[in-house]
């Protein structure tokens, strides 16, 4: 499969470069691999161009070579001639053609009736499964705005919104092969170029529903459109920018829509308007380059993609540099995801999880609160740290939140757990799973038989208590403890609550069952809609769920076949936990370092006690925010041998506690809401004042919601009087579009 079918990639170099004179553009990616954000990268990659069309063959030589070469190759290839040996936006040679690319297009038999419209076409698998590319020649040529109009149209035509539309893009090569699959797969034709007349451009207009008297004026270089015109708020002063954003303008790739995106997501995440965004995207020079050939609102584009993936995370909407009007009322509306701050990854823990993350899907927080809630009972009771009068233990209880396909729930605490079964040899005997009620807890480490206990007990092969008083409860269905709670007569939320304090657990009734003392730790999983459908009011008010940690996680890349850690390296972690909870048994009391104790009582104590005023339910879940912080200081003390904690341990927990904060408000702030309905609200939030097609929404979800499901979420989407649906004149068909509007009696945005 790794050799060049060599009159494939003849036909493909044919039938889009033709015999126009100029360059065409190759690349080679030389072993690829999928990167920290699951995308699809090269560890080498090089450009080459070639006089055509007299460089043809050299051209196929070159490209059969690469193929035989020992390494995992994929080669890509301008569908125009190149006025330049250099590759870049607007310098084809000509536009005849059209292309967009789609994915989780039916078999080609079902959609024949599209290719029939339009003459001429063909179609290439790139390898990907459900993956092609689409070719349309055209009768003439077409400047840069037109082509760019055409072919989104062609693109939305194939449902997508998203597709390639540059004179410069790179698309894969007939007669190659595809290796971002194991095995590798086949770059092939579907169907080659057939007898019969190109298309007139007119007769595209109609059929791919595009106006090109709308399309704007060259630019001043000649080469492209002027960009769109589009808010821009000046960034009179960078270093104000949050440091996310400040970070992402630091990080040059060399590929600028990666960069643009990059920072885009960056501002997203840091709760910048879209007018701000555009002002910080001008500040680098080379960005600033990029968009004035474009046409189109590219920006705009990236921060729908930003949307779409998940970037979007809570931060203090204080950090707004430069907006031209205070945060509306959606942005409260539409609670985002909580914010990540590096610091959470600290100490021997934050090293762990490093290690862990290349060979998982799991979520670093979910691993890394794992790690803490088996470490904290583990090491046992005694170190501790005091608040006040009370004796707190080193135990975290997280309740890990996330969508049932993709948040990796259970692969994150497995993860946590093998490790910690390797480096503690008696782990296993402390996790259980299977929570009731609370005398069945109370059971499971309940004191020895004495003389005096109940007769039942003693019977051979009988459990006759422990005076081991640890245990590592891990709930994968934790929906179903929420649900036995609730039973009449249980006991466990009760138990549960004098457990997460270290106290003696006991329940009076006639079978008298209790421990002396508890070294408890309950992980939970869950899926944020299970637990709004479980919970009542009386659930929180009652203070048993706020003695978890709530923690949002998701999956972090895409590894279909990951390989497992080393086994050296994964001893080696082991081993260092091993002497970490050696030394941290031999501790007792923990307490506040100088510089940890001035951090606390100057900021970190209002901060952590002041959410206690708010009267939102997903505050009753955070009432122990500063308990938890410090808990989890002192736990990151320990681990590192230590009795007294540092600034750093303090500032990496108070990290997580936000964390948690921001995952309870994400959680319980959405309930009775359709996430799907707040994706488009927030779309429409975000967006330009023009607002959005139904064919931009669909592309939200990339395409894969029944039409009937889309069209009850846009009526939900009306139902609220600050958002709309106009009819845009565009000369020609007006086009729907839906956007929010200024105020909320229907005024036009």
């Amino acid at each position: 499969m790794s050799g060049l079918d060599r009159d494939a990639a003849a036909a493909f170099l044919d039938a889009t470069l033709g015999n126009e004179k100029g360059f065409a553009a190759l690349a080679f990616g030389r072993e690829g691999y999928f990167n920290e954000r699951a995308r699809y990268a090269h560890k080498e990659w090089t450009e080459a161009s070639y006089a055509w069309p007299t460089k043809r063959g050299r051209l196929l030589d070159d490209v059969a070579r690469e193929l035989v070469s020992g390494k995992r190759v994929d080669v890509y290839v301008s569908p125009y001639v190149r006025a330049t040996k250099r590759r870049s936006k607007g310098d084809a040679v000509s536009r005849r053609l059209l292309h967009a690319d789609r994915d989780g297009l039916e078999p080609l038999d079902l959609w024949e009736g599209l290719l029939a419209m339009l003459p001429g076409a063909f179609v290439v698998d790139s390898g990907s499964p459900g993956h092609v590319h689409i070719y349309l020649p055209v009768t003439r040529d077409l400047d840069l705005a037109a082509h760019e109009l055409l072919c989104r149209g062609l693109a939305a035509k194939l449902g997508r919104t998203d597709s390639k539309f540059s004179d410069n893009d790179l698309l894969r090569l007939p007669g190659t092969v595809n290796f971002k699959h194991d095995p590798p797969r086949p770059v092939r034709w579907l169907r080659k170029p057939g007898p019969g007349a190109q298309p007139t451009v007119a007769y595209l207009e109609s059929v791919l529903d595009v106006d090109l008297a709308a399309a704007p004026p060259p630019s001043p270089n000649g080469r492209g459109p002027a960009t769109a015109a589009a808010p821009v708020v000046e960034v009179d002063d960078e270093e104000r920018l949050p440091s996310r954003v400040r970070e992402a303008l630091k990080v040059v790739t060399g590929d600028r829509s990666e960069d643009t995106f990059r920072v885009v997501a960056a501002c997203y995440s840091a709760g910048l308007t879209l007018a701000d965004t555009r002002g910080v995207i001008i500040l680098r020079d080379d960005l600033r380059g990029r968009l004035a050939g474009r046409h189109d609102d590219d920006v705009l584009t990236c921060w729908l993609r930003a949307i779409d993936s998940r970037q979007v995370v809570y931060t203090d909407l204080s950090d707004l540099v430069g907006s031209p009007q205070p945060p509306v009322a959606a942005k409260e509306e539409t609670t985002p995801l909580p914010a990540r701050d590096p610091a959470i990854a600290h100490g021997l823990v934050g090293e762990v999880v490093a290690a862990l993350d290349p060979y998982t899907e799991a979520d670093r927080i979910g691993v890394l609160v794992s790690l803490l809630a088996g470490l904290g009972v583990i090491i046992g009771p005694s170190p501790h740290i005091r608040i006040g009068a009370t004796r707190h233990p080193l135990l975290t209880s997280p309740l890990l939140f996330g969508p049932t396909s993709t948040g990796r729930k259970g692969d994150a605490t497995n993860t946590a757990k093998a490790l910690l079964q390797a480096a503690a040899l008696d782990c296993a005997e402390i996790v259980v799973t299977g929570l009731s009620s609370g005398e069945g807890l109370i059971e499971r480490i309940r004191d020895p038989d004495d003389d005096d206990d109940d007769e039942r007990r003693k019977k051979p092969g009988g459990w006759n208590g422990t005076a081991d008083k640890r245990l590592w409860v891990i709930e994968p269905e934790f929906s179903s403890v929420m649900a036995r709670a609730k039973r009449d007569g249980n006991t466990l939320a009760g138990v549960l609550r004098q457990a997460w304090d270290g106290d003696r657990l006991s329940v009076l009734n006639k079978t008298m069952v209790r421990a002396s003392a508890s070294h408890v730790a309950v992980l939970g999983h869950i899926t944020p809609r299970e637990f709004r459908l479980r919970l009542a009011e009386g659930d929180l008010a009652g203070g048993t769920y706020n003695r978890f940690l709530p923690v949002y996680v998701e999956r972090s890349k895409r590894l279909p076949l990951p390989d497992g850690m080393p086994s050296a390296e994964a001893t080696r972690l082991a081993d260092r936990l091993r002497q970490a909870i050696a030394a941290a048994r031999k501790l007792t009391a923990v307490s506040l370092g100088e510089d940890a104790a001035r951090l606390w009582s100057d900021e970190l104590y209002d901060e952590f006690s002041g959410v206690d005023d708010d009267e939102a339910a997903w505050v009753e879940f955070t009432r122990r925010a500063a308990p938890y912080c410090l808990r989890i200081a002192a736990l990151y003390a320990v681990l590192d041998g230590r009795r007294r904690v540092t600034s750093p341990d303090l500032t990496a927990a108070a990290a997580l506690v936000r964390y948690s904060v921001g995952s309870a408000r994400y959680v319980l702030a959405r309930a009775r809401r359709d996430p799907r309905l707040d994706r488009i609200k927030r779309a429409l939030d975000e967006g330009n004042r023009d607002g959005l097609t139904k064919t931009e929404i669909h592309g939200l979800f990339s395409r894969n919601l029944p039409g009937a499901v889309l069209e009850e979420l846009l009526a939900q989407v009306l139902s609220d009087p600050h958002y709309e649906m106009v009819q845009i004149a565009t000369g020609g068909r007006p086009v729907t579009r839906y956007r929010r509007t200024t105020d909320g009696n229907g005024g036009t945005a």
